[in-house]
């Protein structure tokens, strides 16, 4: 068997790392051989209730941009 090949059979399912905020694919539909790719049952703790991103203070936004920036960003930076 070459190389190759033994490398293709030890290539597991790819598992997102990371969560999107709203919408997208729920892992909770994944086969329990996607979910449990370590061998280990997902623990489920108990997370604590936060708040939504759209309740955040201003303090934590991108502070809008003044026209000056938007015009310097429209002609493609400095002439």
């Amino acid at each position: 068997m070459s190389a190759s090949l033994r490398a293709w059979k030890v290539v597991k399912p790819h598992i997102p790392l990371i969560k999107f905020r709203k919408g997208g694919k729920d892992i909770s539909g994944m086969s329990p051989n996607q979910s449990t790719h370590l061998g280990v049952a997902p623990s489920r703790s108990q997370k604590g209730l936060g708040i939504d991103e759209t309740e955040l203070p201003a303090k934590y936004f991108r502070k809008p941009l003044s026209p000056i920036e938007m015009e310097y960003i429209e002609r493609g930076g400095p002439e």
